[in-house]
């Protein structure tokens, strides 16, 4: 895959920003692990495309609605984009916002020589050409950048900036600069749950507390056990919940079962993330099934 060529200007920090995000849309998408929660870019702090997930999947409140809003236009010199709006919800506070974002069907990618190196421009002195060919990846940057618009617009100021403030001091413990391991902000949401029990004897009502979310599970590792609970901080984190994907356990392992037909884009993107897993697709069942193994396999 081509290096995509940022460009100078007003924009560059929040343009490197992006192209780092897009990064990091495709990664994910392609089977690797996103671990930068955090950028630090010309001394600009920001959250990453993988943060805003993490941050969204602790607060347990923010949805995305199902069906996102394609169009094709044109832009900068009549290249063609894919554009995207989709809307999340926070719904313990009521808010409510759109996200877009446009990625170019032809991305800009540095010539090359014999050697792999890139090849000065002289007419642009300290630059090198480039030339244009197509992204495979455009419709799924585009939208993940539009879910993180959107996921990031309903997010409190406050609760910004407390994560900014966890996610700087995770990362100098995490190089050894911090001997003490950061806490989060705050607890995951608490999920209400009561249900209530037959009677076991005469007047006797019981009633179940309620339970608390379970927080991030432990790290996996090629070889490591896989359980139901790491599937589902996968696909939360990401913004699809068990009203899009249903995880169950099975005999030999488990499956994730979508409950609609998912758009191309979000079948590769949530083809990527549990193939980090080991998992396999099948077009079996109403909208297809991936079956996953009950251990993380060995990288080869």
């Amino acid at each position: 895959m081509g290096t995509i060529v940022p460009r100078g200007g007003e924009h560059l920090v929040f343009q490197e920003m992006d192209l780092r995000d897009q990064q990091q849309i495709v990664f994910a998408a392609t089977g690797e692990v996103i671990d930068e929660l955090i950028y630090t870019v010309h001394g600009r702090d920001a959250i990453s495309w993988a943060g805003v997930n993490h941050v969204a999947f602790w607060m347990g409140d923010i949805e995305i609605d199902d069906n996102p809003t394609w169009e094709q236009i044109e832009m900068f010199s009549d290249r063609v984009y894919w554009s995207v709006t989709v809307r999340a919800r926070n719904t313990r506070y009521g808010l409510s916002s759109l996200g877009t974002a446009e990625a170019p069907e032809l991305m800009e990618v540095y010539d090359r020589d014999e050697n792999g190196g890139k090849v000065p421009d002289p007419g642009r002195p300290g630059e090198y050409k480039t030339h244009l060919e197509p992204d495979p990846h455009c419709r799924r940057k585009a939208l993940g950048m539009a879910q993180r618009n959107a996921k990031r617009a309903v997010m409190p100021a406050a609760v910004i900036t407390k994560w900014l403030s966890y996610f700087k001091e995770l990362k100098n413990y995490m190089d050894g600069k911090l001997s003490d391991e950061p806490q989060p902000p705050f607890k995951p949401k608490i999920v209400e749950a009561s249900y209530e029990v037959k009677p076991k004897g005469p007047q006797r009502n019981e009633v179940k507390k309620p339970a608390t979310m379970p927080g991030p599970p432990p790290t996996l590792t090629p070889g490591s056990k896989i359980t139901e609970d790491h599937i589902r901080y996968k696909l939360k984190a990401a913004g699809y919940g068990a009203a899009i994907l249903v995880v169950k356990n099975e005999r030999k392992g488990f499956s994730v079962t979508p409950q609609r037909e998912l758009l191309d884009e979000e079948h590769y993107f949530v083809n990527g993330l549990l193939m980090q897993l080991g998992a396999t697709w099948t077009d079996e069942d109403e909208h297809g099934r991936w079956d996953l193994p009950t251990k993380v396999p060995s990288r080869r």
